[in-house]
């Protein structure tokens, strides 16, 4: 399935890089010498590399895809609730900034298919360990009921990224929720536990 994903963008394999994905907030600077590899524990992957291909995999977590027209830098990163709480997206664009020079307001991120603001539901468990970091977490969940809370990861991260020095305009949110969508998208939740995962790719 990688390869038919791949050779119907018209890039091969052995010319893309992997993440081991494992809800941390590693990012990886690739170039051609990491091409075929699959980076151990790491969540988001940034390169300067014409025709070098980053690809992540999905299934409710946020892809957050990164583009600096100005000094030709991709990144991709992999925000579940975790890899958001550990600040994943300022964490990408900081790592561009050091490696290529990149500046946050020239930045242009989208926000990918994803779990939405109405379908992710958490438990007192999450939402302590969010509450004893972050400030004002009513400003990306709302209560629902007793010890149960809806979780925005779209606005999480949209908040972070504008934080970070990403101009608002230049932040956009797909606005499909896998769990809604789950007959184009996979979704862990939407099928129990028993999805695939869509990729994400990006190449200059």
């Amino acid at each position: 399935n990688r390869y038919k994903f791949c050779e119907a963008f018209g890039i091969q394999q052995e010319n893309v890089v992997f993440s081991g994905q494992v809800h941390g907030n590693h990012v990886a600077v690739v170039d051609r010498s990491h091409a075929g590899n699959r980076m151990a524990d790491t969540d988001a992957l940034v390169t300067q590399t014409q025709g070098l291909g980053l690809m992540l995999f999905f299934a409710d977590c946020v892809p957050l895809l990164f583009f600096d027209p100005v000094h030709r830098v991709i990144g991709l990163s992999h925000a579940g609730w975790r890899g958001t709480f550990q600040s994943i997206g300022p964490r990408t664009i900081s790592v561009m900034k050091q490696a290529y020079g990149t500046e946050p307001a020239d930045c242009l991120v989208g926000i990918g298919p994803s779990i939405g603001p109405d379908d992710y539901e958490v438990e007192r468990p999450v939402m302590n360990e969010i509450m004893n970091v972050w400030p004002n977490p009513e400003l990306f969940s709302r209560k629902i009921r007793e010890e149960h809370w809806l979780l925005d990861l779209w606005e999480w991260n949209r908040l972070q990224l504008a934080q970070s020095g990403v101009l608002p305009q230049n932040i956009h949110i797909s606005g499909f929720s896998t769990m809604q969508h789950s007959d184009i998208f996979f979704s862990h939740r939407a099928s129990q536990g028993k999805a695939g995962r869509f990729g994400v790719l990006m190449v200059l």
